[in-house]
Formats: structure tokens, sequence, C-alpha cells
């Protein structure tokens, strides 16, 4: 484990939860605090703590999964093989286990976590034996690719690590129903899982604005150099593996639901939607010639939903595909149609596909109804083809499917009665235990704290029964095996002492949340520390500095970091003094007090102060030797050399920090420097042991 920095060891301040509200800072704030995390000061657990799991790990809930992490990224997981040898490996994302589960192994079952915790999909990866038997489950959280959670995997063991399985994506649901049901001890495969819940059709705000947009000319040809058959191809490109294009609609599935307001194109009155919607279906019959023709209309009744009244026009093709059109109403009364009401299509579909951008994209415009059926069919009949092969089976499959359908109904019938059952007994026993609760006072504990009855004497002098709350930090204190002192709480029936521990632990909870916000502003603060003294050192400004007083150091510092604006470059003093002598061949004069080029031109005292001449002479003269350290420096390494082993250690822990709190404000503390009051911190720390342990003989 990586040991802190000088400040830190310094101020003697334990690293702590620095996450912010978005998933990923929770994720590397909650692994943080595992004891194997290079960013906190824990001690890493030993061999026997690590085999009886006897150490802190950090808590970290992933898409509703509690984790708790063994090993942080960065971190070294270590063990020993089933052939007796040990071997050790540098993580490459965090690792632990799933918090209340139980795996192959009877251990939680092994989890790595990615850094996109707000991937939607799994991996359970089934690990093998050397032998290339089955041995237990790996699930990946919180990548957003399979080739990217594999490889991580991979990354976290050996190189040519072969007991990698196979890797099966599920959805968050399946993972959850297969952890609560599944056997554990055999890999894990599709066809034991439940299968994924479908999309609604029609439970989107909005059209698809992912869809290929095309524009159109008169004749119903595709515009932009685009072809019929480029614009089909790209469709179902866009569709991919949902397979949309290929899988008709019903009326029963578009009335499940419905969108709001997204794209108007075709107006019609509400009262002519019928005669409209005939026309549209003879137009469509008129373009489809030769192939594929509309061969019936339905059309929904008013749908109510997102604060608005909507229709859908369906038309069923000859070769089983379906057209749909979705109508509303955009007028000042948008919950209701009169026949007046002119209704506006915001959305074409074709089959499951929404194509509302390829054939409709002039939003805003009342489109030719002639247009709007050549390229609507145009697209049917080139998906035809496609269509027909994929729905060789449909028949048999709906069959099928409704068959499922009344076997489950009958299945969920069944599962309500007896659930009905299990909730008459599950009240039933309530109320006994409630009724035995309520005569005894058996002791509890409660989140982590423990809560007893406890006699209290009162004023009068009588005795009072009540519970005793243990305090946060008495349970802390009951932990690590120390004697408990005063600050339980008192509560004079149960719920109130449920209270009482909750107020408690918000309390620790939110001491806890400015210490981080502190340690956070700490941290800010030294790696911007850290940034100026690079950004000093890369520029020879720490060189040039060199063996001048703390305060002069400062203020030449500061003057050659303040930006100037010269020949209409606004850049800091030290850029400029870099560009003239290092680049473009500038020199400076003896005396330092203006700068000359080769054809004459100057530049003097009025254009850049005196420290910034003396920067440039010394950038053109080169690096000077050595000059006498500063006497903070001498101080350091008098502590490291023992000349004040003789005096206490406060006394020396003082002039260590008087040192270092000088060279840092100076931006010296970088380099050997930093190296030596490091060494000068653990002389003192070594020499604090020894005298303490003389105290204590």
């Amino acid at each position: 484990m990586a040991s802190p920095d000088i400040n830190a060891r310094l101020r003697a301040l334990q690293l702590r939860r620095t996450g912010g509200g978005d998933a990923f800072a929770r994720l590397h704030a909650g692994a943080s605090e595992a004891a194997n995390s290079p960013h906190n000061p824990l001690k890493s657990p030993t061999p026997a703590q690590a085999r009886a799991g006897n150490y802190k790990v950090g808590r970290v809930t992933v898409a509703g999964f509690p984790i708790c992490i063994e090993n942080p990224y960065g971190s070294q997981r270590c063990g020993v093989g089933e052939d007796g040898k040990a071997w050790c490996n540098t993580m490459a994302a965090h690792y632990g286990y799933l918090e209340g589960t139980k795996g192959a192994d009877g251990d939680g079952i092994d989890v790595f976590l990615g850094p996109w915790p707000e991937s939607r999909q799994a991996w359970v990866i089934n690990q093998t034996t050397a032998d290339g038997r089955f041995d237990e489950h790996k699930v990946l959280l919180g990548f957003p690719s399979q080739e990217q959670a594999v490889r991580t995997y991979l990354s976290c063991y050996e190189y040519g690590w072969s007991r990698f399985g196979q890797a099966v994506a599920v959805t968050h649901d399946q993972l959850r129903w297969w952890i609560k049901w599944a056997d554990k001890s055999r890999p894990i495969s599709l066809d034991l899982l439940p299968a994924p819940e479908p999309e609604d059709l029609t439970n989107m705000e909005s059209i698809d604005q992912t869809v290929p947009r095309q524009l159109w000319h008169a004749n119903g040809v595709p515009a932009a150099g685009a072809t019929l058959a480029s614009l089909h191809y790209a469709l179902a490109r866009h569709d991919g593996a949902n397979r949309l294009l290929l899988d008709s609609v019903s009326m029963d599935d578009l009335v499940a639901g419905w969108e709001a307001v997204a794209l108007d194109a075709l107006v019609t009155e509400a009262g002519m939607l019928k005669g409209k919607a005939d026309g549209l279906m003879r137009m469509m019959q008129v373009a489809g010639a030769g192939g594929v023709k509309p061969a019936a209309v339905q059309i929904s009744p008013p749908l109510r939903r997102y604060g608005g009244l909507h229709v859908a026009v369906l038309f069923e093709l000859s070769d089983g595909q379906t057209v749909t059109v979705w109508f509303h109403n955009p007028d000042s009364t948008p919950t209701k149609i009169s026949p007046l009401d002119e209704l506006v299509s915001w959305k074409w579909m074709l089959n499951k596909k929404d194509i509302t951008l390829a054939v409709a994209p002039e939003s805003g415009k009342d489109l030719q109804v002639r247009e709007v059926a050549r390229r609507i069919m145009a697209l049917a009949q080139k998906n035809s083809a496609a269509f027909a092969k994929a729905n060789v089976n449909r028949a048999a499959r709906l069959e099928n499917i409704q068959g499922l359908k009344d076997t489950l109904a009958t299945k969920q019938a069944e599962l309500a009665r007896l659930n009905s059952q299990i909730e008459v007994a599950r009240v039933a026993a309530e109320e006994r235990a409630a009724s035995k609760a309520e005569e005894a006072w058996s002791p509890f504990e409660y989140k982590g704290l423990k809560v007893a009855p406890t006699n209290v004497r009162s004023s009068d002098g009588s005795i009072e029964r009540k519970w005793r709350v243990q305090s946060p930090e008495n349970a802390e204190r009951e932990q690590r095996g120390e004697r408990q002192i005063g600050g339980d709480a008192l509560a004079s029936t149960r719920e109130d002492a449920i209270l009482r521990a909750d107020e408690m632990l918000l309390e620790v909870d939110r001491r806890k949340a400015i210490e981080a916000e502190e340690a956070a502003r700490v941290d800010a603060a030294r790696l911007e520390d850290e940034r100026i003294a690079k950004v000093r050192s890369d520029a020879g400004m720490l060189e040039f500095v060199r063996g001048m007083t703390p305060a002069n150091a400062a203020r030449a510092l500061k003057t050659l970091e303040k930006p100037i604006s010269v020949r209409g470059k606004f850049q800091p003093i030290y850029e400029h003094m870099r560009d003239l002598v290092l680049k473009e061949g500038y020199r400076v004069n003896q005396d330092g007090t203006r700068l000359a080029t080769e054809d004459g031109r100057f530049f003097t005292s009025a254009d850049f102060p005196v420290t910034a001449f003396n920067f440039a002479k010394f950038l053109a003269a080169g690096v000077p030797a050595d000059e006498a350290d500063p006497a903070e420096v001498a101080t350091l390494r008098d502590v490291v050399a023992g000349k004040f082993d003789d005096q206490p250690w406060p006394q020396q822990l003082d002039r260590i920090e008087v040192a270092v709190n000088a060279l840092n404000a100076a931006g010296l503390l970088v380099g050997g420097v930093d190296a030596l009051a490091s060494e000068a911190v653990m002389h003192w720390a070594d020499l604090e042991k020894a005298q303490h342990m003389e105290v204590v003989q």
C-alpha cells in the first residue's frame, strides 16, 4: 500500500471518502474505503485476515445490487493456487462479492465492477478449473460492452489465463432472478433464465430521432443520392438485432400505450378521419400495383395519455406487413376531440419500426397523401421478401405464444391464490409475534447498534424500565475490543429506541460527510500545489530561485507567472522569456537591463520587470552551479543526522513543520527536497516511538 504524502503525515489526517453526486464518483469513493485500497492509511490485511475475511471492505450499490469491494482497482490480489504456488495479480477493476449471496464455492458470488455503473447490461462468466470442469461464476457489472468486460476480466489474471469458460449476457432483472432462484453449482446459460421483458412499442415520449432522415423527390424517389435499396439497408442496419422491421403489429399492441407530441406532418379533420384513411388506403393500393397492397384498415378509439388524445390508424398489407399512422389533437383542448378538430399525424411505423424520419422528414408541412403512400409502399415492397422469410413459421409461433400465455395466466392465478394463503398465514404469525413482543423486553440489534432494556432510577426514587440504545462510538469501540464509555441514549418504547438509533446514525453520517468534504478540499489544494510545482520545475523557475530566501523566491515566482501581452501574445512572463531567449535568439546585455536581437530590436525595462530580465539572463547563460541550500533544507538535514535527538520529540516536530511549510510556500518542496522532508518525518516518528517505549518501561 502506498505511503501517505508528507503533508498527510504531518497533519496525521486519514484519507476519507470523496464521492460526489454521480454514480461513478460514488463507486470509486466506496472502493477507496477498503483496507486494500492505496487511497487510505489503513493497513493491508494479513494473509490470515484475508482468508478469514476479517478486514474492512468498501461498500457500494450498483444497479441496485449491494456489493462489498475487497480489492479496488490498482490493488494487489494475492493467494495460493491449487498447485500450492503463490500468485499475485494487479486488479484492472474493482473486485469483490455480491452481499448476501452464496456462490458455487460457498462464499459470496464474485463480481468485477467496471467504470460505467450506469450500464444496463451485465455478464456472467462460467469460470472453469484447470482441467476444464466448471468451477464458479464471475459477475461483470458496469461495463459498456462485452468485449471490454471480458478484456478487463482477463487483465485481472496472469497472462495466458485459460480458465475463462463462457460469458453470458443478462439483463439486471435476469441477474436478480438467477441470484435468487438458480442453482449456482452449475454453469449459467440463457435457456435457464426467464426471457427479458419486451419493450412497450408505444411507451416512448418521442419519435426515434436516430432513424436515418431521408428527403424525397416529387416523384417518390429518395433524394441526396440515395436509392430505395440504400434507404432500406440503412433502416435494416439501424434495426439491428431488434428485427422490428420483420415483426408486424396488431391493434392490441398499439393500444397498450402511446407517446407525446413530437412531429406534425399530415393534417386532417377528426370527422373525416375514416374517409381520409380509406383514401390513403386507395392511394397505397395504386402505389403498390403489381406488388404488396393494403388489404384492410383499422382505426383505434381515442386513446388518452400524456395529457392528450391520440388515434392510431393501422393498415394491414397483403403480405402480412402493417403500416401504422399515429394522430393527435394539437389545439387548445388536447384532451377532447370534436368532429371539426384537426388531427395531426406525428409518427409513422412500418411493422414495429418507427420510420417517421425516413418517409415524413418535412416537419410542420401538410404532406400530399399521394407522396406519403408512394414512399411507404416503396419501403414496404422493398422489405417484403425479408419479412416473408422471417415469418415463415409465424402462425405456429403465435399459436405457441398464445398457449404459453394461457398457461402463464393459469399459473399466475394459482400463484395469486397461494400468495393469498401465504399473506393470511403471515399476518397471523405477525400478530402472534407482536403479542409476545409486547409482553417481553428482548434485547435486539438495529443497524449495528445494540438495544437492550435497562432499569433507570427516577428523581422520586422509583425504578423505571427503559431501552438503552448503544451509541455509534461505543459500537465501534466494542468492535475494536475496547471498553465502552458513556453516551448511550435512553428511550421509553421500542419505537422511540429505533428512532434514537436512526438519529445518532444520521448524525454520524453528517459528520463523516463534512470530514469527507474537508478531505476533498485538502486533496484538491495539494494537487494544485503539485501542478504548480511541476510547471515551475519544467520551466526552469525553481532552479532560478534556488538560493533565494523563501520570501524573495515567492515574490520572484509570482512576478514570472504574471500574464502580460507582448507582440500580440498573452501569456505568463516566464513563457515570454523562454520564447525570446531559447526560441528566437534574443540575448541579454551585460547589465541585464535589455534584450537585443541580431537585427537591433530591443526590449527594455519598460517592457518587462527586472526579475524578468534576470530570468532571461539566467536562461541565456544556462543553469548555474549549485548554490547554498536554504536554511530550512539545512534544518531538515540536521534532523536526519540526529543533531536534535536529545530534544523532546514535540519540539523537534515543530521544527520540521516550520521548515516544511516555508519550503512549500516557496514552491521548493519537490524532488530531492521533498524526499529529504519525508526522511526527516520518518526519523522523527522513529524517535517518538523510541521515547514512548522508554516512558512505558
